[in-house]
Formats: C-alpha cells, sequence, structure tokens
C-alpha cells in the first residue's frame, strides 16, 4: 500500500494499537504525551454535508507493517473534540491499497475506511456508531503539522 511518496521511494503505512497508557488527556505532562513517528502521514480530510465536526479533519498515521497507531490532531485552534481520540487511534491495513481507521470502541466508535486513489489522494467513508452518521470522505496528503499541545490540567477544587 503506497501512502506518500520521499523522493523516488515509495513508503508503506500500518499503524500500531495504542498501549495500555498511553492515551492523552488531562494532567499528563507533555513529556509522557504520545507523539506520531517522525515519518508519519498526513492527510486532511474532507467529508460530505456538515459531517466535519463530527469526523477527524487531519488524520496522522504512524508507520507500520499491518497494522498500527492512529493520531486525531485538531482541525483548528476551536476545535476541542479531537482530545478525548488524539492518540487512541488504530489502524489495519485491509487489502492492497485500503485501510481502516478507528477511534473509540463500542456506542462511540469512529471508523474510516480509506482506500488510495493516487499517491497524494484517499476517498472513502467515516462511520460514526451511537449517532449512526455516515458521510463521504476525501483526503490530501499534506506536511505533517507540530503535534498539538497536550490540554491543561484543570487546577482540583
Amino acid at each position: 500500500m503506497r501512502w506518500w511518496r520521499a523522493g523516488a521511494a515509495a513508503a508503506t503505512i500500518a499503524l500500531t494499537a495504542c498501549g495500555g497508557g498511553s492515551g492523552a488527556g488531562a494532567g499528563v505532562s507533555p513529556d509522557e504525551w504520545p507523539v506520531p513517528d517522525r515519518r508519519a502521514a498526513c492527510y486532511e480530510l474532507r467529508y460530505t454535508g456538515d459531517a466535519g465536526a463530527r469526523f477527524p479533519r487531519m488524520l496522522v498515521i504512524d508507520r507500520g507493517g499491518r497494522s498500527g497507531r492512529a493520531f486525531w490532531f485538531p482541525a483548528s485552534r476551536a476545535d476541542t473534540v479531537w482530545r478525548e481520540r488524539y492518540a487512541r487511534g488504530h489502524w489495519t491495513r485491509t487489502g492492497r491499497g485500503r485501510l481502516q481507521v478507528t477511534f473509540g470502541q463500542g456506542d462511540e466508535e469512529i471508523r474510516l475506511s480509506l482506500a488510495q486513489q493516487n499517491a497524494y489522494a484517499v476517498s472513502g467513508y467515516a462511520v460514526r456508531r451511537g449517532a449512526e452518521r455516515t458521510a463521504a470522505v476525501d483526503g490530501s496528503h499534506v506536511s505533517c503539522p507540530p503535534p498539538p499541545a497536550p490540554p491543561r490540567a484543570e487546577p482540583a477544587p
């Protein structure tokens, strides 16, 4: 599966499951907050209708073989949805040029099924369980932004 090209060489992407305790959240020191591999692939995603508020607009995929870790980056400064799912994504290769990315589980699961269109583009669909929302998605490979800063810990009352 070729997800982007670096010079003449093609890179293969795969994600590794997030290990226990690697989730981001309030009260986590910036030194302990997981960050994507420096060779990760980043995609800016666009959805049909108003679905962008419910699904990741910036997807970061760590390198791997057949599966690996996925990150949900904020789309803008006003975006707060990303925080609870930041480093809690997992991707799995489902076939040649195909990838499934999952954030969460059970009633709050968000699943993206993506297929490579060319060296710089993907398309597919996204499903949000619980709300039973589905949207078509297109994505473009972009330069990876720096990881977002962890949310500040709220002082104890």
